[in-house]
């Protein structure tokens, strides 16, 4: 047990390190790997840090709902006349060029929600229509 307290030291005294350099300043992990082992003498597997970033709950990329989720306070804004700004989740700022990339990523909805939304609205007996928006009004 005392050797598992000592590499979890060792991990926190690194941590902060790790941290700038992948969390904030996005460097590839295998960057990080190979820095961390040539500057600071910590010689690491990719997998170690991996199992470390979810101890420590590190994650750069947002999931699918989260982007929704973004996406529907970013409508807000827009509705109240606000500006769309930068981002903060999970201690990490989140640019708006990186905010309108995610969004455009994750706008489009499969068949099968366009389907399951269908169904919700046939079974709450609200009005849904859809049309297809015209591209080129001149043709």
């Amino acid at each position: 047990m005392a050797k598992r307290a000592a590499e979890a030291s060792l991990w926190e005294t690194h941590k902060s390190t790790i941290h700038e350099l992948y969390m904030v300043k996005e460097t590839p992990l295998k960057e990080v790997v190979r820095i961390l082992d040539t500057q600071h003498g910590f010689k690491r597997t990719k997998a170690q840090y991996e199992r470390n970033f979810i101890v420590w709950g590190w994650r750069r990329k947002l999931k699918a709902d989260e982007w929704k989720s973004i996406g529907q306070q970013v409508e807000k804004r827009k509705a109240d006349g606000k500006l769309v700004s930068d981002l903060q989740i999970q201690g990490i700022h989140i640019p708006r060029n990186k905010i309108q990339r995610g969004l455009w990523r994750h706008q489009f909805q499969t068949t099968f929600l366009i389907v399951q939304q269908g169904q919700y609205a046939q079974r709450t007996h609200r009005q849904v229509s859809m049309s297809r928006a015209n591209l080129h009004p001149d043709a």
